[in-house]
């Protein structure tokens, strides 16, 4: 929230099944239809944690996202987490200008993509057919 203000102000957020979330950024024209983007959040499991070693053969935890010798170490790094990251600028820095899209848009980020999206993309689906969205 510190990092997107105006995205956080301005956007209506709707966490689903705790951990996806949705964004919907309201169109100038309703009666267009809107159209979504996705990301997702989660990352791969592993089962090898002990093998994780930075250059210098320092363990590394997988999931610390450490910085460490100008990179990131951990699981999932450069997974997918720039789409995240590049929509919520994109849209804070259009915020920054004024600007508000003709139609809606819809930021659809799930956190089991990894693993099927099961309790992810099939609840946010169910939140939009239940709000009477279409894509």
């Amino acid at each position: 929230r510190a990092q997107f203000p105006l995205v956080h102000a301005r956007l209506k957020l709707t966490v689903v099944n705790q951990l996806s979330l949705v964004y919907e950024w309201v169109g100038e024209d309703e009666t267009l239809p809107p159209y979504a983007v996705y990301a997702h959040l989660d990352v791969v499991p592993t089962p090898d944690a002990h093998l994780w070693r930075d250059s210098q053969g320092e363990l590394v935890a997988p999931f610390s996202g450490r910085v460490h010798e100008g990179c990131v170490w951990g699981r999932g790094a450069i997974d997918n987490k720039q789409a995240v990251l590049g929509h919520l600028e994109a849209i804070e820095d259009l915020l920054q200008q004024g600007v508000t899209p003709r139609r809606t848009c819809f930021l659809l980020f799930g956190h089991d993509e990894e693993l099927g999206g099961e309790e992810g993309a099939k609840h946010i689906a169910r939140l939009l057919a239940e709000r009477g969205v279409t894509l």
